[in-house]
């Protein structure tokens, strides 16, 4: 059988089990073995509805169990194994569990179906379709809703802009059983995430977290630590003494207070000769962010480096080449994109920090899944705080697509 290939690849610290319904290729390093088995859940590797990994020649004799010795130990008709594990006719979740209980047991060498659950819901709010990292968040979970199958449902919802009263109408008005959301740290958002955790739903927050909310877990990057790495390079990679800009959208996101704040802590331990010029909330608006950065550097022609926390590369790139400052300073943005990458190509950008968003969205749904009991239960325990790897980029080490 043909193997199908790879969607994802997930980085292992971000410790999201790769379930069976999202349907990747797990392919074993080396070569095998043996012959390949399917094997339970609980081997590690799985693809599609069941679990494909190569056994040592000793373990042979499992793969040999055939349809009547799983019907012999499940209790049942040869009838009744072969229509739950093809999934037709109409039996009880007990009877389906001990039929694919049993073929597990024997080693049953087929893709065994999903235990009987019913279908989970997941609504993901997102907010500003215009903004190129928004519109990643947005592909990626479309990509697992075709992996997903028929256990979970993803639901995008992009609103027009990030108002907080918008968000959490939107929050409140959900029927989904889970919400995947990026919100600033607002009362309102507050109360929304209050009172849908109190009908039963579960919020995951992406992007920026919301701590000290009824939310269920935070599925991102530590923004604090990609603040502190933007400083030290800046600090490594500054040509001389200078001054710093630092360009946010704005700080009510704890995600951009967070890169905000590392920044400025680890750029006073590294960047000496450095100082901070302004930090300028310019709201990911591409004219308000290149205003107010025309003014700052108008004001310092000595500035040396510029941190973008947010949305607005474009703002900070046009402002470069306009040729306001004598010498291109150090630029170090955040999100690979298209715009991104011309930039780093053509030296505008020095750096920019992604956030993997592909695994954000499937480490999102992944603790959802635990959290309804979709993934076994030894796999239920979810973390407060699962770590989402991010990466740097610079000119030469951009990936191909």
């Amino acid at each position: 059988m043909k193997s199908p290939p790879c969607r994802f690849l997930v980085h292992r610290t971000a410790r999201a089990p790769l379930h069976r319904a999202f349907r990747a290729c797990v392919k074993p390093a080396g070569k095998p073995r043996g012959k390949p088995a399917f094997l339970d859940r609980q081997d590690g590797c799985r693809t599609g509805k069941g679990s494909l990994v190569h056994e040592p020649e000793k373990n042979a004799k499992r793969s040999r169990a055939t349809l009547a010795d799983v019907a012999k130990k499940a209790g049942v008709s040869l009838a009744t194994v072969d229509r739950v594990l093809n999934e037709r006719g109409l039996y009880s979740a007990a009877t389906q569990d001990r039929v694919l209980a049993a073929a597990r047991s024997l080693g049953l060498r087929r893709i065994l179906p999903a235990r009987h659950l019913k279908n989970l819901h997941v609504e993901v709010i997102l907010t500003r379709p215009d903004l190129p990292l928004n519109q990643r968040f947005g592909d990626e979970f479309e990509a697992l809703n075709q992996l997903t199958g028929k256990l979970v449902t993803i639901h995008r919802s992009f609103l027009r802009n990030d108002d907080p009263l918008l968000l959490a109408r939107r929050i409140r008005e959900t029927a989904c059983d889970g919400i995947v959301v990026n919100v600033e740290a607002h009362p309102e958002i507050h109360r929304a995430v209050h009172d849908a955790s109190g009908r039963g739903k579960a919020v995951v927050t992406i992007m920026s977290d919301l701590p000290r909310s009824a939310r269920l877990a935070y599925a991102g990057i530590d923004h604090l630590s990609a603040g502190r790495s933007a400083a030290f390079f800046m600090a490594k990679m500054s040509p001389r003494p200078g001054g710093v800009v630092v360009l946010c959208n704005h700080l009510g996101y704890q995600g951009h207070r967070d890169r905000v704040r590392g920044f400025l802590d680890s750029l006073d331990q590294h960047g000496a000769g450095l100082d901070v010029a302004a930090v300028v909330e310019g709201q990911d608006d591409p004219d308000i962010s290149e205003r107010k950065l025309r003014r700052v550097l108008g004001e310092r022609p000595d500035i040396v480096g510029i941190y973008n926390t947010g949305a607005a590369n474009r703002a900070v790139a046009a402002v470069i080449r306009s040729g306001v400052l004598a010498q291109p300073p150090v630029f170090i943005g955040h999100e690979l994109t298209p715009f991104t990458r011309t930039a780093l190509r053509d030296g505008t950008m020095t750096l920019a920090i992604d956030q993997s968003p592909e695994l954000q969205a499937r480490l999102a749904v992944d603790i959802l899944m635990r959290h309804f009991g979709i993934l076994d239960a030894e796999e239920k325990s979810v973390p407060l705080r699962p770590e989402v790897p991010f990466v740097l980029f610079g000119p030469e080490n951009l990936p191909n697509r």
